[in-house]
């Protein structure tokens, strides 16, 4: 695990370069050609040398590997939750949950400890080409394993919500003293349409909790004058649209935040949220009409300025060699990519291995140096880097099957 500040933990394998020819390379501000060259783990400018390993891929676009800014990782191993309804807190909808999870389906998923489930959350993500990930829970030994599926922004520090701080997870004060100098301190706020969802934002202010570090979560409590207010403080904040509609069944509206670059996607967990952050993104084109470019944003660029990162989020000299590879389909690759399933994805590149891909692009993950084992996923045939899907973790994962 890096020691910088925001920083998430290193994958990088030793392995040959290698070059991706035939390519489009897009980002939320162009699209270039290519090619692409990978060296140590990370991108390479550089001319191609003697020994790199080409992979052609013609008719395919590129993009940066995404930046998932809130999930709760060991959420999502459990039952789908059934309609609980609507409420104006999202407290009313986790006390309405409370006896579902003392059923048996999901006293079982608890058995399973945290960190198989953490690992388990780290899967889902990896699957969808989300290759970064804001955690928000308390941090687990595993996270920071070279063997982790997922990059973990680390450190951090993290509340639940005003209301629910103490009763799960560490006090409101206490939280934010405790995080880190540079790191990121993520809070749920305003997760919801009643009085005291719409206070929150003064409390956090009164006390002192509201600045540049403060990554608040949905914010759907937030009046015009309180984005205002909100990005004046230099904060920033995590938008949540499909779990937002399923609990609270409205969301914010994410322009000004955008406008400002102090917007970032999560998916929370799949307790109340999407499948993953394709079906996220989505939801957030459905509901906001955001172009892809914008889209592309929320889970690139600018989630990496939320999440308080440097390097993840783009295709350049010396950042990261996580990427996603996507058939190009026709002239608007951002249409592409809102449009792709995750047993669509070509190929989700960590740390310049493919650690998930169809088969013929087999010899290229072997020559990076990953492991490879055939799977099926949602019906489609896959290889995988085996170092990162141990069975008992893919058993938990529906759709997933190593062969």
């Amino acid at each position: 695990m890096s020691d910088a500040p925001g920083q998430a933990p290193s994958h990088a394998p030793e392995s040959p370069g290698v070059v991706l020819e035939g390519i489009r390379i897009v980002s939320a501000e162009d699209i270039r050609p290519g090619p692409l060259r990978l060296a140590a783990g990370r991108v390479d400018a550089g001319d191609p040398r003697r020994g790199d390993v080409v992979v052609r891929l013609d008719g395919h676009v590129v993009l940066p590997g995404l930046l998932n800014a809130h999930d709760h990782l060991p959420l999502n191993s459990f039952p789908d939750v059934p309609d609980l309804g609507l409420f104006a807190n999202a407290a009313g909808w986790i006390d309405a949950l409370q006896p579902v999870l003392e059923s048996a389906p999901y006293q079982a998923a608890r058995t399973i400890d945290p960190e198989t489930r953490a690992r388990h959350g780290g899967l889902k993500n990896l699957l969808s080409g989300a290759t970064t990930v804001a955690h928000h829970d308390p941090w687990l030994p595993a996270m920071a394993r070279a063997d982790f599926p997922v990059r973990i922004v680390s450190p951090y520090g993290w509340c639940h919500s005003p209301r629910l701080a103490g009763r799960y997870g560490p006090p409101l004060e206490e939280s934010f003293s405790a995080t880190p100098g540079g790191a990121r301190w993520f809070v749920h706020l305003a997760e919801g349409t009643d009085a005291e969802a719409r206070g929150e934002l003064d409390l956090l202010d009164r006390r002192g909790l509201l600045g540049s570090r403060t990554v608040a979560i949905h914010g759907v409590g937030f009046s015009k004058d309180d984005v205002a207010r909100f990005l004046a403080a230099g904060a920033s904040l995590v938008w949540c649209p499909a779990s937002n509609l399923r609990v609270l069944g409205t969301t914010l509206d994410p322009v000004p935040l955008l406008a400002a670059g102090r917007l970032a996607l999560g998916t929370d967990s799949r307790l109340s949220g999407s499948t993953d952050l394709l079906d996220e993104l989505r939801a957030a084109r459905r509901v906001s009409g955001l172009p892809g470019e914008a889209l592309l944003r929320l889970v690139t660029k600018d989630a990496a300025r939320v999440l308080g990162l440097t390097d993840p989020g783009r295709l350049e000299n010396g950042s990261p060699a996580d990427l996603v590879v996507v058939h190009d389909d026709g002239d608007d690759p951002y249409a592409t990519m809102l449009e792709a399933t995750r047993a669509r994805l070509r190929a989700v590149v960590l740390a310049g291995v493919p650690r998930v891909a169809d088969p013929d692009l087999r010899p290229w993950m072997a020559a990076a140096g990953a492991e490879p084992r055939a799977a099926r996923l949602d019906g489609r045939e896959k290889v995988v880097d085996a170092r990162l899907f141990p069975p008992e973790v893919a058993a938990l994962e529906r759709g997933l099957e190593l062969l």
